[in-house]
């Protein structure tokens, strides 16, 4: 035992000065270490013998191999038993959410911020025709109509430089494109996460065609229930210069001065286009705004067409309107949406004056951003009490044949669809002001990337 000692007490003497030499008498290997001894100017020199250290050194070399391979495994399994648990829960909670987005209607699409997809439920193909399989990978382009395409890009390259968009956290109305080509409306949530410095983004994408179907009809609805209201006063301007005409038409089949005729078939044929002009305002109003696509409005002209309407068909001599609108820039929408929401606003404000009151309408472009028209009335007001459902439907205040309800509805669906806002503050019996406000031409598809 004390020679064994001696033995790796020397090795480790070797391991610290380091070995200097080896060789000796042929066929004996020895191994020489040298270590310097400086009180005395003169070094002690080990000379050993490596057949003699070799049992033993190999002895040791086992025991280290054998300890590390223990270690090694002693981790494995440790490391086994810690992480186990945790990924039958990532396991468990993946399997979850996949029951649950391949459960949903509603398609659910994660991309990169590269805008490639990386994930695609069952919904995602029931709502898009395309299978999981020939989707993934692709850009979400695809799924985007062209003119959208370059807002959709320049949202994205904002999303890689900055991490955000304006859309994360909010539900927004679109337009998708099916795999067969044909365009659909959306209403997209967007959420966003980050995985190792990347960031992805999710979407719920809902299909609301039957919604939008649904609203039209409404909007139609209120449209006649409108014209319903206006029906005493539309039949008084038409009949007006309907009984000019007959008149004069009288005048010429007796008149035999021809200049007098001449007048007389002038005078038919203002009075002719002032009905004319009554009925395409009224055929204007009515007809579906399906049927059109988004032009630039002019609100200015829009407004003034809904003040003459009204003028023709509900004014008394005791209510005054006064216009105050400076020039503004285009928005683009559909001119018959627009035209309702300011007929069923100045419509409303001068049915709560009754029979006395004044209306102003005033129209600014506020800092370049967007126009902002302001109605007020001296009418009776708005209970705080109503005011908050004002832009429910079917609620009202007006008697049984003065409209369904309906109006406020459809003036703020039309409102938002088009990234615009609409704010009412009232006191009873001083009177309501209606503020409404729409982005200026070139900034809603910028606003909404």
């Amino acid at each position: 035992m004390r020679e064994r000692t001696r033995i790796f007490f020397l090795i480790l003497i070797m391991a610290a000065v380091g070995v200097i030499g080896g060789g000796g008498t042929v066929g004996v290997l020895y191994l020489v270490a040298f270590d310097p001894l400086t009180a005395m100017n003169s070094g002690a020199v080990v000379k050993i013998d490596i057949a003699e250290i070799r049992t033993q050194f190999m002895l040791a070399a086992v025991i280290v191999s054998a300890l590390a391979v223990v270690v090694n495994v002693a981790g494995w399994i440790l490391i086994l038993r810690v992480t186990a648990p945790i990924i039958r829960r990532l396991q468990k909670s993946e399997k979850r959410f996949n029951a649950v987005a391949d459960a949903a209607t509603d398609a659910i699409i994660a991309a990169g911020s590269s805008g490639e997809i990386v994930s695609w439920n069952k919904g995602a193909s029931l709502v898009f025709g395309y299978a999981e399989e020939e989707i993934l990978g692709s850009p979400l382009t695809r799924l985007i109509p062209d003119r959208f395409k370059e807002a959709h890009e320049t949202a994205m390259k904002r999303a890689r430089e900055t991490g955000k968009t304006s859309l994360v956290g909010k539900t927004v109305e679109l337009a998708g494109i099916r795999k067969d080509g044909s365009e659909f409306p959306l209403e997209l949530s967007l959420g966003s996460w980050t995985v190792g410095g990347e960031t992805f983004f999710t979407g719920i994408v809902r299909d609301i065609t039957g919604r939008k179907r649904i609203e039209a009809q409404l909007i139609q609805a209120e449209k006649m229930a409108a014209i319903g209201t206006m029906t005493a006063g539309i039949g008084h301007e038409i009949n007006n210069p309907l009984y000019a005409i007959l008149g004069l038409a009288e005048a010429v089949r007796d008149e035999n001065n021809i200049s007098e005729s001449r007048e007389h078939g002038r005078e038919i044929i203002k009075y002719s286009r002032q009905i004319s002009a009554i009925v395409k305002n009224l055929s204007g109003y009515v007809q579906p705004a399906e049927k059109h696509d988004l032009e630039t409005v002019d609100v200015n002209k829009i407004i003034a067409e809904a003040v003459a309407m009204i003028r023709r068909t509900l004014l008394n001599d005791h209510i005054e309107i006064r216009e105050d609108l400076a020039p503004l820039p285009g928005i683009p929408a559909k001119p018959e949406e627009i035209q309702q929401v300011f007929f069923n606003v100045i419509r409303n404000g001068i049915q709560a004056m009754e029979d006395k009151g004044v209306m102003e309408i005033a129209g600014r472009l506020e800092e370049g951003r967007c126009i902002s028209i302001r109605i007020s009335d001296t009418g009776k007001g708005i209970s705080a009490k109503n005011l908050e459902k004002i832009f429910d439907p079917f609620f009202t205040t007006k008697g049984p044949d003065e409209g369904e309800g309906l109006g406020l509805y459809v003036v703020q669906k039309i409102i938002n669809k088009y990234s615009g806002t609409i704010a009412f503050e009232s006191r009873e019996g001083k009177g309501t002001v209606c503020t409404i406000k729409f982005p200026v031409e070139g900034k809603l598809t910028e606003e909404n990337s």
